[in-house]
């Protein structure tokens, strides 16, 4: 067993903007860890998760053994609309 130590100075931690979550931050984590997202997607039969967040939206879904991000919440089983602060 280990024992986590990492730790985040408060003065490190930074506000991100909407797009830098929906251009770069989901996409990099999709890259990453989709097979593994895709996966407790499937197993727990969850609907896709729609984001909606200051007038831009995108829907995460399982796909093909990953995790897809879709533009739009058309085809979204739940949809969480949220401020740009909340995301």
């Amino acid at each position: 067993m280990s024992v986590d130590s990492r730790t985040r100075l408060h003065k490190n931690v930074r506000n991100l903007s909407r797009d830098e979550v929906f251009d770069a931050l989901l996409p990099g984590a999709a890259n990453v860890h989709g097979d593994l997202a895709a996966r407790g997607i499937r197993v727990n039969g969850l609907p896709p998760l729609g984001l909606a967040v200051d007038g831009r939206s995108v829907t995460l879904s399982a796909s093909d053994g990953g995790l897809v991000m879709r533009s739009g919440t058309d085809h979204a089983g739940v949809v969480a609309t949220l401020d740009g602060s909340a995301l």
